[in-house]
């Protein structure tokens, strides 16, 4: 729960219920699935009373509940409710790494409605992210914040690869843009078991096209990640 205090009256907030906080002069808006609660205080104080793990700051003037967040972009987050929050460029980089890192169901989101493909990390730093892309859209995957999927990894350069999933063929289109290499796993039932994992790298440039189940890693095979 989270108690605040409005004109000398106290209000005792399920945490479960709290889609955003918004800081507007010098007041907080509580947006609830239930009604909105405006009061005096500081984002800031509230951060800290609210459960770690739980939010996420997005911008000086929004705090989310990650449970609410539907799909994001390099610039917005979409709420499930449909209510769309900028990224201050501040926040950029570490949302995105922690939307990515996180074990929910999150899209890429480009504007379009259909089938859409999906990243998953099988093993590693991001284990259990899924990130889930429209079709017929460049994903730009790397280090850097300008990346639409960032993961912060050693081995991962700034721009590692561009991902593109193609729904009218179920199938992925991949380019290698990086120094380390982006690999294929040639034999992925060895995931299970003791033996050495082969993989294959992807020549620079030159797009190919893989298939659902397809299992690559960038630069170390000690984060490996499946195309769905």
């Amino acid at each position: 729960m989270l108690t605040i205090t409005i004109r000398n009256k106290k209000y005792v907030i399920p945490i479960e219920s709290i889609y955003y906080i918004e800081s507007s002069s010098r007041k907080l808006i509580v947006h609830t699935s239930e009604q909105d609660y405006t009061y005096y205080q500081r984002l800031d104080v509230v951060e800290a009373q609210l459960p770690k793990g739980e939010f996420i700051r997005i911008h000086k003037s929004y705090l989310v509940a990650l449970s609410y967040i539907d799909h994001f972009t390099n610039y917005k987050v979409t709420l499930k409710n449909g209510k769309e929050l900028s990224i201050s460029a501040t926040h950029r980089q570490a949302v995105k790494e922690l939307l990515n890192h996180t074990n929910t169901d999150l899209t890429i989101d480009n504007n379009e409605s259909g089938i859409t493909g999906a990243i998953t990390c099988i093993k590693g730093s991001y284990e259990g992210s899924v990130i889930r892309m429209y079709s017929d859209k460049k994903i730009l995957i790397g280090r850097d914040n300008q990346c639409d999927i960032i993961y912060n990894l050693p081995f991962v350069s700034r721009k590692q690869c561009v991902l593109i999933f193609r729904s009218s063929s179920n199938t992925y289109e991949i380019t290698d843009c990086s120094t380390n290499g982006t690999y294929i796993m040639d034999s992925p039932n060895e995931l299970t078991q003791n033996r050495i994992q082969i993989s294959s790298p992807i020549t620079p440039g030159i797009p190919i096209t893989l298939k659902p189940g397809t299992i690559l890693h960038f630069g170390d095979s000690d984060n490996l990640f499946q195309l769905a």
